[in-house]
């Protein structure tokens, strides 16, 4: 495997011993409300979500190099293959619904502040554009009781990183895909066996296929993101994309 060359030093054995050491876990997220997802599957990236997560409650000095993003570690959480970019592939798969779920739609409103109307210097303001336009906007959700994922890694530590996720999805803010309950539970199953699951069940470059000579559908192929920060269009390549 390569060196991972945009994360601290100290992390590279770490995240390479957990490779062959990390433990197979289910991850379950526990609803009490419909969120809003940011893939037409209704995909959650569980890797997001701990990257986010070790940022939010660890002292990480992020080092751009002269990029808007940076490549976060998450120490409890496997590197199956690291890109000739220096880019991780996490041992995560994304969060799915189970259960029984219902495909919904809910509206984003954004409303003039009357009641502070006569704290303005102007009695008067378009609701139709500018700062005080006023919003309708659809937004896809799904209600589903349980989202659920598989990992390998340290599962306490995974544990103790998901506990300050409190929301999933878009929107949280605003209370969609309120997190009642985290669920880390390891499983017997053999770490080879996981991981093939876990890439059935995330975005893998293509790089990646072509490299171990394993085998991939080209149905299955789209240029996306494929690691944390998912938003970063730069990092986009040729990636599998999991089956519906």
């Amino acid at each position: 495997m390569r060196p991972l060359s945009h994360v601290p030093q100290n992390f590279r054995p770490h995240a390479e011993r957990l490779r062959t050491t990390g433990v197979p876990c289910v991850i379950r997220a526990t609803l009490g409300t419909p969120y809003v997802p940011a893939e037409p599957d209704g995909a959650v990236h569980l890797d997001s979500l701990l990257a986010w997560a070790f940022v939010a409650t660890r002292p990480y000095p992020i080092r751009f190099e002269g990029r808007p993003a940076s490549v976060v570690p998450i120490p409890p959480l496997a590197v199956l293959w690291v890109s000739p970019e220096g880019l991780p592939l996490f041992a995560a798969s994304d969060l799915y619904p189970q259960g029984a779920t219902l495909r919904g739609r809910e509206y984003w409103h954004r409303r003039y502040p009357v009641d502070r109307a006569e704290l303005g210097t102007r009695l008067r303001a378009s609701l139709t554009a500018g700062r005080w336009k006023e919003y309708r906007i659809p937004l896809s959700t799904i209600r589903a009781p349980v989202l659920q994922g598989l990992a390998l890694g340290d599962p306490d530590g995974l544990r103790d990183l998901l506990q300050s996720v409190s929301h999933v999805g878009k929107k949280g803010a605003m209370g969609f895909g309120r997190v009642l309950e985290w669920a880390v539970e390891p499983r017997a199953d053999a770490p080879e066996v996981v991981v093939r699951t876990i890439l059935d069940r995330r975005r893998v470059p293509v790089a990646y296929w072509v490299e171990q000579d394993a085998s991939w559908s080209v149905a299955r192929a789209a240029r996306s993101a494929w690691t944390p920060p998912y938003w970063y269009e730069p990092w986009s390549e040729l990636v599998t994309v999991p089956e519906a």
